[in-house]
This record gives structure tokens, C-alpha cells and sequence, in this order.
């Protein structure tokens, strides 16, 4: 028999009809690709505190998909997997990703306590309240941004699935409480377009990061922790926090780059405590919010150790090292991570007079591709050795693309006036981009100061390059070449962020160059 829809059910298509049931078993296939997106989703959203629901594939044919709270599973119809399937992946994950969100934000909360209230007045006027639209439409939202997290890039035919699930299910033009077709579709296309701004909010948090603007990225962090919540978006907000302690520290104290990787500048000022220390315990808050979500998140766990090395706490920094990492690590997830544990063991090391044992930490990581390490190996022969320091070239007159530069835009600065953006109370997001060019341009306007910080990012698939012939797809010896060694670097999950006095490029792993672009800050006009 077909399952009934129980007051702990939310659903992703409401026909108004019984279900009707294929008594035939399910394509294996199917339910492994089906588990698979559907795995990538729960990974990339990263929270754990709560039991995740299962997944499956039911031959059901009158809801497309949906979340049942009592069993805690989410259902995907065959008949919808083999629409999506046919028009992408990312249809199929935007479906399980929208359920999954009905779940976390806890959008059937209304109809149980309706049930267990219904003999009271508060209950009767609950039920009196359509928020239907109000939970489909964040379900569209937060869902569609958490396939974009996980790698699935939406498109404008998120109309063309809708028609075709509505066909198939044969929808009447009117169900009680359910939207018609005509404004699912408008909803929808709605919601991706404050989806596609929502995500360049977490693009322009993380220029600010990797350009030192700590105070402006925290804002930005903020923002979106407000609206959805990922053990990812704590890790960067506490790594925020450490860059921002670092600036406390000497040029002495730091004689070691730390591999910290990215993914209200917190102070809370003790007696006896120093501003830096404060920052850097806070930071570890941040870590440990991150890994409340998902106990196994290891960059978290990298960045909280460096916390506590900054911290001068050796032994608690060592013990995340060698038994929360380096012991644990999946080298086929976590690979990167793994090989900055090395780099960072091998400081810890050096700082309790180790360095024999240092020097081959340091090395196991080189010889596995760490820049970083390659660094620290020549800071543990020569301590007083400074950062390298990037050649004049680098500069935003070498990134004139289709006959725009930072320079030239920021003298006319031209925005779309319906993707502004007021983040906090301080600052402004305003973006430039269009599909028929090769580049994007945001900027963030300090509304205080009047200071604005200017991006100007080549798209991924891109094929223009710099004036050295350095773009998407350029080695980094390639790059190290035309532009010398950066002037600092921001290690990341996935790779390096090399940056210059006013550009940035992308290195993934493989030592290949993903993204890059320019950057700009001045005062307006």
C-alpha cells in the first residue's frame, strides 16, 4: 500500500489526488545515484546535531518527493528522479536539497502543534494561518543555495522541470493551500534570483578575507549566518578571527606561516587578558559551533589548533594534530588538510626545540606539493627571514578585460540597482556583472567612511588572460614565473589563493590556476 501523509510530511508538489503505487521494485541504479547526490547535500550542509534523515526510492507516484518526520526519511518518487535525470543532476539534487531544507528549518512545526492543540484557541487560529508559501519559498531559497555549496549549479530551466512535474502529475489548476502552476514557477524563478545574490554575498565575503579587509568580512559572514547556517561558515568566521588576532602578534612571534585554511570582529576583553588572546578564544568558539555541526570537519579542527599554537596551549594544538588529523584524515576528502596538519605539527615541533623533527614534517608536506612548507622549511634555517615580497607588475592595469579595468570602473561605478544589498549597519553590497561578459565586478561601500573595496573576478570558464599570459588553466610555476612570489597566501580546503599588491589567483592542488582577478580600495568621489 502507498504510504499515507501523515501532519509530519512536507512535501515538494501537492496534486490533491491519492497516491497511487507501481508494485515493482526500484532500479537499483536509480537509488544508488539518487544516494550519492543526495550524500554530497548532507556533507556539504555539515550539520549533524540532529539524526539526518534517510533516503528513498519509491514508486509513488503524487508528490515528486517528500520528508516524513515521523520516520524520519525523505522519499523520492521514480517518476520524478526520471524527469530531472533527463534535464540534469542538479534538478535531482535541487529537489532533495529543498526537502532536506524543509527539515532543518523545521517547517512542519506548525502542524503537529496544531494537532496537539486543536481544543485550544491558539490552535484554531494557527490553522487559520497559510504559511505554505512562506515554507516553499525558503525551501526554494535555502535549498537551491545549498546545491550551489555542493557543487550543483542551478539554471534558468528550473521552469522547464517545474512544467514537466506539474504535467506528469497531472496538477489540477487549483489545490487547496498549494500554489498554481503559474506562481510556483514566478516563485521559484524569484527565489533563484535572490539565491544568485545571496551567494555572491559568500563570494565577496571571502575577497574581503583574502585581501585583509577582517572587519568588513565578518559583517559579510554574519549576514549569511543570520539567514543559513553551515559548520563552513563558522569555520571562516573563525578564521577570520585569527587573521584578525595575527595582526597582535610581532614580527618576532610569527617566524612561521600558518596553514590556516578558508571555508563583528569578536572581542571579549578580560582582565589580565590580552586583546589577541581574547580574538583567538573567541575564533575557537566559532571552530567548536562548526564542529557541533559535524564532528568531522577537519579543516575546523586544523584552524582550532592553530588557535590554540597561537595560544601557546602546545600540547592541546598537538594532540588535535597527530590524533583529531593527521590520524583520521581521508586523504582522498581531506588531502590538503592533511598534508597543512604536517606543516603545522612541524611548527609545534620547532617551538618546543624539536627541529630535526621539524625539518621532516616540513619535508614530508613539501614533497607532497605544500608551498607552505617549502616557506617554513627556510624559516626553520633562517628564522629572521621575511615574507617575500611581490614584483611592481602585478597590478589592476594588468587585467583589461573587453576594454574595463578596476581602475576605470571605479572612477564610474555602475551597479544593478535590484541586487543592493544593505549588509549590517555599516556597509552596502552592490554588484555589476552580465552574461555576455568574461568578468563580474562587486564592490562593498563602507557607509561610515565612504571607503569602497572593489572586486573585479574573471568567470571560471573564461578564457582571457593577463597581460603575462597568465589565466584559468595557467600552472603556478607558470605564474611564479610572470609574477614572482606573492606577497602572501591563503590556503584553502582545495588549494592556494596567491595575492599581490592588487590581484589574486586561484591555485587548486594540482597546481593549476582556477580563478583570478583584481582588487582595488578607495575613497568615492
Amino acid at each position: 500500500m502507498a504510504q499515507t501523509l501523515n501532519l509530519g510530511t512536507m512535501s515538494f508538489l501537492s496534486t490533491g489526488k491519492k497516491s497511487m503505487t507501481r508494485m515493482s521494485s526500484v532500479d537499483p541504479d536509480k537509488l544508488k545515484k539518487a544516494n550519492q547526490i543526495y550524500s554530497s547535500l548532507i556533507a556539504e550542509k555539515g550539520d549533524y546535531r540532529f539524526t539526518v534523515p534517510k533516503l528513498k526510492l519509491s514508486n509513488e507516484a503524487s508528490n515528486v518527493a517528500y520528508i516524513d518526520y515521523e520516520s524520519n526519511e525523505i522519499v523520492l518518487e521514480t517518476r520524478a528522479f526520471d524527469i530531472c535525470e533527463q534535464l540534469g543532476d542538479h534538478f535531482i539534487a535541487f529537489i532533495l536539497a529543498h526537502e532536506l531544507t524543509h527539515y532543518f528549518e523545521k517547517h512542519a512545526w506548525k502542524n503537529e502543534f496544531i494537532s496537539r492543540y486543536s481544543d485550544l484557541k491558539i490552535g484554531v487560529e494557527l490553522k487559520s494561518v497559510d504559511d505554505q508559501i512562506v515554507n516553499e519559498t525558503q525551501a526554494d531559497f535555502l535549498g537551491g543555495f545549498l546545491c550551489y555549496s555542493a557543487g550543483y549549479q542551478l539554471t534558468d530551466q528550473i521552469d522547464t522541470v517545474l512544467k514537466s512535474l506539474y504535467k506528469a502529475y497531472e496538477v489540477p489548476d487549483s489545490v487547496p493551500n498549494y500554489p498554481v502552476l503559474s506562481d510556483r514557477v514566478e516563485m521559484t524563478k524569484r527565489s533563484i534570483a535572490n539565491l544568485k545574490s545571496f551567494i555572491e554575498v559568500f563570494e565577496m565575503a571571502n575577497y574581503l578575507t583574502i585581501t585583509g579587509k577582517y572587519k568588513e568580512a565578518m559583517a559579510y559572514y554574519q549576514y549569511i549566518l543570520q539567514r543559513y547556517q553551515s559548520h563552513k561558515i563558522y569555520n571562516n568566521i573563525g578564521l577570520v578571527s585569527i587573521l584578525t588576532a595575527l595582526r597582535e602578534f610581532t614580527q618576532k612571534e610569527l617566524v612561521f606561516e600558518y596553514p590556516l585554511e578558508l571555508e563583528n570582529e569578536p572581542i571579549f576583553d578580560r582582565t589580565g587578558e590580552t586583546r589577541r588572546d581574547s580574538i583567538l578564544k573567541a575564533s575557537i568558539r566559532y571552530f567548536d559551533f562548526a564542529l557541533g555541526m559535524d564532528p568531522n570537519y577537519l579543516p575546523a579542527k586544523l584552524n582550532k589548533a592553530i588557535a590554540w599554537t597561537l595560544l601557546g596551549e602546545l600540547e592541546k594544538a598537538a594532540y588535535f594534530c597527530e590524533q583529531e588529523i593527521m590520524e583520521v584524515a581521508d586523504t582522498a576528502q581531506y588531502a590538503k588538510t592533511l598534508y597543512d596538519a604536517w606543516v603545522l605539527n612541524g611548527i609545534i615541533l620547532a617551538k618546543k626545540g624539536k627541529k630535526d623533527l621539524a625539518k621532516g614534517m616540513f619535508e614530508k608536506a613539501r614533497q607532497n606539493g605544500s608551498q607552505i612548507a617549502a616557506i617554513n622549511l627556510e624559516r626553520l634555517k633562517n628564522p629572521q627571514a621575511t615574507s617575500q615580497l611581490s614584483i611592481s607588475r602585478a597590478n589592476t592595469e594588468d587585467m583589461v578585460i573587453q576594454g574595463m579595468s578596476l581602475n576605470k570602473f571605479a572612477n564610474e561605478p555602475r551597479y544593478d540597482d535590484e541586487r543592493i544589498i544593505q549588509i549590517g549597519a555599516d556597509y552596502t553590497f552592490y554588484q555589476s556583472q552580465f552574461d555576455s561578459l568574461d568578468y563580474k565586478i562587486f564592490f562593498n561601500n563602507n557607509d561610515v567612511t565612504e571607503i569602497v573595496n572593489y572586486f573585479m573576478v574573471m568567470k571560471p570558464h573564461s578564457t582571457v588572460k593577463t597581460k603575462l599570459n597568465i589565466g584559468n588553466g595557467s600552472s603556478a610555476k607558470d605564474l611564479e614565473t610572470a609574477y614572482g612570489k606573492p606577497a602572501n597566501r591563503m590556503e584553502t580546503s582545495k588549494g592556494t589563493i596567491w595575492l599581490y599588491d592588487q590581484m589574486f589567483f586561484n591555485v587548486n592542488k594540482e597546481g593549476n590556476v582556477i580563478q583570478w582577478g583584481s582588487y582595488l580600495s578607495k575613497k568615492l568621489n
